[in-house]
């Protein structure tokens, strides 16, 4: 399965959020498959602002 690097996500057209959005939730020093990556971003948006889990 293919690997990428944070700013190839980043810079992706295809993956559906903003680069800010990407920014914030991939790390550097780290790569991703498009599933890894996706689900990465779907955690931090489950989020609330004071770290648990929306219901």
């Amino acid at each position: 399965m293919e690997r990428f690097e944070k700013n190839q996500v980043v810079d992706s057209k295809t993956m559906g959020y903003t680069r800010d959005l990407w920014n914030a939730v991939l790390k550097e020093d780290r790569l991703y498959t498009k599933e890894e990556a996706k689900r990465e971003m779907e955690k931090y948006l489950n989020k609330s602002i004071n770290g648990r889990e929306n219901e």
